[in-house]
């Protein structure tokens, strides 16, 4: 399966944002596939949900019980609306923070925070 991803030869792939990424680090020319999109997944006529159903994640953080208030205030300063801002506009993830957004600029990371928004249904990956 290597470069089959970053070089375009594949129609379609379930994956995440995080994909881009990773196939340009796999790809021959190192900037990966030029004609990615993103769509939601298709209705199952029949099936249970809505088109508008999405499965993912966001970031997160894990703090101890015993952590010290510093922990917390470094979380409340990466969850910030300007920092988050400052991580999309860098194109490595979708912040989970209200008015971020503003920050994106690759235009996946923009659709699937459309997408995001959009869903009557999140569910959370189902490793987490």
């Amino acid at each position: 399966m290597e470069g089959i991803f970053g070089n375009g030869k594949a129609a379609m792939e379930i994956t995440g944002q995080w994909a881009p990424g990773s196939e340009a680090g796999q790809a021959a020319d190192k900037k990966g596939v030029a004609n990615l999109g993103m769509f939601n997944f298709p209705a199952v006529e029949g099936g249970a949900g809505a088109v508008t159903d999405v499965m993912g994640g966001g970031n997160g953080f894990g703090i101890g019980k015993n952590a010290p208030p510093e922990a917390i205030d470094f979380v409340k300063f990466l969850t910030s609306v300007d920092v988050a801002k400052q991580i999309a506009s860098t194109g490595t993830g979708i912040p989970p923070v209200v008015g971020a957004d503003a920050g994106l600029t690759i235009p996946n990371m923009i659709a699937v925070q459309k997408a995001f928004t959009a869903a009557s249904y999140f569910q959370l990956y189902y490793d987490q």
